[in-house]
């Protein structure tokens, strides 16, 4: 490490340089290359059946998007029949199903029978589904959205529209900008809270430049690699990186300042030192957030897959420059840091506390395990939510659409049914509608007189279920398949005896929540094992290692329950991996405080107020920069999900700190005992 810290200050000009001109090519990759995609189910992965019949629907029967249309104060349907026309007409249309598909427009409606009436128009509300072609241009969302304005303006004035697409299309509208809106008001809100906290005017600045450098850095990165990313992801990415590398730079500047500041020593000596004197330190930070980020890459759906390893990149990205970039540019402006000093306010809880924790050790045990039993219950009694729909914004027009089309035909359960033509008889749909959960199969085979040969199809009617090599059948289920998914897989393996595929925008739903769970479920066993394995290696102790994951997944179940009931399905799975690597800092930094004034005074009331008192402000100033960092987006943003993330993170840096200042302490009181020449672990 002597050579490398030597290296460093004696490159420090250099070093800075570089950096800088590195950060301003990162800048214009991100400005050039960066795309971000507003639609959930493009987090699906491309090799799951479902995605790949939706891919066969473009290809053999130039079928994409369906959007829903609902057209309010329609007395007669004869008055639309015009708009559909128009819509029908248009080059980027590949057909409009409406009621007039099923009746006769123009004979009265009283003499109408069957259950498409209701299905296609209620209480004055007429539905109509708009096929989009698949040569549309989806990936360029300005032409997108110009194809749509056009639908638009060809059906009756007030037609609400609704798809996962047009709410992708209206969020990327709305929200384009407003990552970097967030992320400049949360390092406003760090600024703000170090210049507060730290004993300079310039420290602060210099911290906060060398974490953005980093972040800019890793995002183009991202930006290379991927075509697209979830937006959500990219803003957990920017967000946590600068939140929970903050660590890092106060390890290195705790060493600077003491040498530096309280000793008097030289620059040189001092950025040397802290280099030296900080890297075990950063590097066991670093590991325990890296690993707890890796497990985010078991993940199926790609938003935690992608968010997983670049978040890995970005600590790794961020752990280069603090031992870099940092020193350098404190070397340099050496004088102007000392001339910028100023007062600064310190939380240093008074001694008499941390004994109290050791006094009181028995009594806070217990009532640790009744916190974390009742986190636990309420943890697991607490909902996921599912419903794409919930996540937008209420006042999106496609979502106020689609809950309109909800109330007034019922939530729709449908899905579409590919199977090959050869394969496509009535005696074959006939099995799909003998599978339990499945109410009818709407085919021109199923809706024919039994007996009645192919031959005789109209030519105008198999040309709206038939493509090239695959028949396109309707697959309506009894239930909300949100609630009971069963049928869906069981159509699912009924499809593939024959060849076939299920696909359709709540079948992908479905698939997103069972990937999900399976991912909620790994990833929370991976980042717990993981990081318990380090804590374990760190502290040559089971116990410890045992007692910190748990504190930590304490705080996790906590912090769920808290919600009072129902969160967003990504919730629980980023907080399972990012709570538990960002804030078992927290936990090792006061252990390992801890243990070292229990070898110096071999007593633990001294060990365990020595701890509090000079240990607090540091997991403070983390916990509050990672709070600050998630405070805009949780309070800004109107979009749920979004919302709902940022909001459990700050909330989770908070209840981590205070599980940790109460509960760390009694802990290790229970499980550490002194011995003649040091510390006696009883694991």
């Amino acid at each position: 490490m002597d050579a490398f810290a030597d290296w460093v200050y004696k490159r420090r000009y250099w070093i800075v340089i570089t950096v800088l001109v590195l950060a301003a090519i990162s800048g214009y990759i991100v400005s050039t290359h960066l795309k971000l995609s507003y639609d959930i189910m493009k987090t699906i992965p491309k090799d799951e059946p479902a995605v790949k019949a939706m891919n066969i629907l473009k290809q053999d029967k130039d079928m994409a998007d369906i959007l829903t249309a609902i057209t309010p104060s329609v007395s007669d349907p004869v008055d639309v029949k015009g708009y559909i026309e128009r819509t029908k007409a248009l080059p980027d249309v590949k057909d409009v199903n409406w009621i007039g598909d099923f009746y006769d427009v123009y004979q009265p409606t009283e003499v109408w029978s069957g259950d498409e009436k209701d299905m296609f128009w209620k209480d004055g509300y007429l539905q109509t589904q708009i096929t989009l072609s698949a040569s549309v241009p989806y990936g360029d969302t300005v032409k997108m959205s110009k194809i749509i304005d056009k639908i638009k303006k060809s059906m009756p004035p007030g037609t609400g529209f609704s798809s996962t697409y047009v709410m992708a299309i209206e969020m990327q509208e709305r929200y384009q900008g407003d990552i970097i809106k967030y992320v400049l008001w949360g390092v406003l809100f760090v600024l703000v809270f170090l210049l507060v906290t730290f004993p300079s005017m310039l420290i602060p600045f210099v911290i906060i430049l060398s974490m953005l450098l980093g972040v800019l850095i890793n995002v183009s990165l991202l930006s290379l690699i991927k075509d697209q990313v979830y937006y959500l992801t990219v803003t957990i990415i920017v967000v946590l990186q600068i939140a929970v590398t903050l660590d890092y730079s106060l390890f290195l500047y705790g060493v600077y300042r003491e040498q530096r500041l309280k000793k008097g020593k030289d620059i040189e000596h001092s950025v040397i030192t802290a280099i030296k004197n900080s890297f075990q330190s950063i590097l066991v930070s670093m590991l325990t957030t890296f690993f707890g980020f890796f497990a985010l890459t078991f993940g199926t759906l790609t938003m935690f897959k992608d968010m997983g390893w670049f978040l890995m990149s970005g600590v790794m990205i961020s752990f280069i420059l603090t031992l870099t970039f940092l020193p350098a540019t404190l070397a340099i402006l050496d004088r102007l840091i000392l001339f910028l000093r100023h007062p600064a306010i310190e939380i240093d809880p008074p001694m008499g506390l941390g004994r109290w924790l050791v006094k009181s050790a028995t009594v806070l045990v217990l009532v640790f395990v009744i916190i974390a039993g009742s986190a636990f219950y309420f943890y697991h009694e607490t909902k996921m939510n599912f419903d794409v729909a919930t996540f937008m914004p209420n006042d999106l027009p496609s979502v106020q659409a689609q809950r309109l089309a909800d109330d007034v035909f019922g939530i729709s359960s449908k899905g579409i049914l590919l199977l090959p033509k050869d394969k496509a008889t009535r005696e074959v749909f006939k099995e799909f509608e003998e599978i339990p959960g499945v109410k009818k199969v709407d085919h021109y085979l199923t809706a024919l007189p039994e007996g009645t040969p192919k031959e005789l199809v109209p030519d105008k009617l198999k040309k709206q279920f038939d493509g090239k090599k695959y028949t396109v059948a309707y697959v309506e289920f009894q239930e909300d398949l949100l609630k009971n998914s069963a049928p869906v897989y069981a159509v699912m393996d009924k499809a593939k005896q024959y060849g076939g595929y299920l696909t359709g925008e709540q079948v992908l739903n479905v698939v997103l929540m069972e990937k999900a769970l399976s991912d909620y479920k790994k990833i929370s066993l991976i980042a717990m094992g993981l990081i318990f394995l380090t804590v374990v290696f760190g502290f040559r102790s089971l116990l410890i290692g045992a007692a910190l994951v748990i504190l930590i997944e304490s705080a996790i179940w906590l912090n769920i329950a808290l919600f009072g009931g129902k969160v967003a399905f990504s919730t629980p799975i980023i907080l399972g991996a990012v709570q538990l690597g960002a804030t078992i800092d927290y936990a090792a930094y006061i252990t390992s405080r801890y243990l070292h004034y229990l070898r110096e005074t071999g007593d633990h009331e001294e060990a365990g107020a020595n701890t509090l008192h000079y240990g607090f402000h540091s997991i403070f100033t983390s916990a509050g920069t990672m709070f600050l960092m998630n405070l805009p987006l949780a309070i800004m943003s109107d979009v749920p999900i979004t919302k709902e993330t940022a909001y459990a993170l700050s909330q989770g840096a908070i209840v981590s700190m205070i599980m940790v200042g109460l509960f760390a302490i009694p802990l290790l009181k229970f499980i550490t005992k002194v011995k003649k020449g040091g510390v006696y672990h009883e694991a």
